[in-house]
């Protein structure tokens, strides 16, 4: 374990960051590494079902899966219990008071995910945006800022969700109407833009 890493203590690695080990020549593996190297880490039972599911969706191999259940078995699975449950609602609860995509059906997954870093009281290592600014989520990133403020306006011009992963929730809208919002990004950046 590396001083840097051990020092900052465990933390729970998002399905992103966590199954980019698994992708060859993956970009986000290199800018994750110095987060997460030699840490402690902790997987959301969620992470471990995104990962079975996408392996069986892309038809791995038997190699490449059993280096994935090898991965796995080197983090520690949290597993869904009543005090996860109630995190996980009382999160939900919040995110909407406030207006927090994670306060969203959309993103249940994800919701479970900081739920997990929530509940031990450890960071989110975590590519994705979703998780920025989540009431009680303490985010550990590399994206260049970890506010991005989207505003996805109705045809009617009010403001129906604020999202900062645009494209993910592009696709559940067109899926559940067939007229698509308009988008007004308000001081939205991210890395390497």
């Amino acid at each position: 374990m590396t001083p840097e890493a051990s020092s900052r203590g465990p933390a729970v690695i998002d399905t992103g960051v966590f199954g980019a080990d698994l992708t060859p020549g993956s970009p986000i593996t290199p800018l994750y590494a110095p987060l997460i190297a030699g840490r402690p880490a902790f997987v959301s039972f969620q992470t471990v079902a995104e990962l079975r599911f996408g392996a069986i969706r892309r038809g791995w191999g038997e190699r490449r899966t059993r280096a994935m259940t090898v991965s796995i078995a080197q983090a520690e699975v949290v597993w869904a219990g009543p005090e996860l449950v109630e995190v996980y609602a009382e999160l939900r609860a919040a995110c909407q008071a406030v207006g927090h995509a994670l306060g969203q059906r959309v993103h249940d997954a994800d919701r479970w995910i900081a739920a997990t870093a929530i509940r031990l009281g450890v960071p989110l290592v975590s590519h994705d945006a979703v998780f920025a600014n989540a009431p009680g989520d303490p985010l550990e990133t590399v994206l260049e800022s970890k506010r991005c403020d989207l505003q996805v306006l109705s045809l009617a011009g009010e403001i129906r969700t604020p999202d900062p992963l645009l494209p993910k929730q592009v696709r559940y809208q067109a899926a559940l109407r067939p007229v698509p919002p308009r988008y007004r990004p308000v001081g939205c950046r991210r890395a390497g833009h």
